[in-house]
């Protein structure tokens, strides 16, 4: 479930939530820190750092910011905007299994937002896991083609 819950962070997925509005970031090449936990501990992977570039129009749209799980069964249940604050809750019906996700990204300034992840996973037999991952994010420089 690990591998789902950093797929889910890694697949922002470009759909026009209810959050359509213009964020104030700097284009540009940007770093990600997460910091994974399952069932209260350290994931075995450790940390993660991901690089991306994104460009004015990756900028234009914040649900750009809302990770989501691509495949069938999964939907957004609820988005919504506090200032510069943004949350939504997600909820997947697989075949085995029920996933719950909430999630909240901040941004900072036009050059950091920060944001978190809690997942949980209902699996056959009543047993559950549940996944955290923190993040932060910091524009590191300039894209090079």
């Amino acid at each position: 479930m690990l591998r789902t819950a950093i797929a889910t962070f890694l697949l922002a997925a470009g759909s026009h939530v209810s959050l359509a509005a213009p964020i104030n970031l700097e284009p540009g090449l940007w770093t990600t820190h997460l910091q994974m936990q399952m069932n209260g501990v350290a994931a075995p992977s450790g940390d993660r750092v991901q690089t991306r570039c994104m460009t004015a129009q990756d900028m234009q749209n914040a649900s750009q910011f809302i990770p989501q799980i691509l495949r069938n069964g999964c939907a957004i249940q609820s988005a919504r905007r506090s200032g510069d604050t943004w949350s939504w809750t997600l909820s997947c019906a697989q075949s085995s299994s029920r996933e719950h996700e909430m999630g909240e990204v901040t941004f900072l300034s036009p050059t950091r937002y920060t944001g978190i992840l809690n997942t949980v996973v209902d699996l056959p037999a009543g047993q559950t896991e549940q996944i955290k991952i923190n993040y932060d994010s910091r524009r590191s420089g300039v894209c090079t083609p």
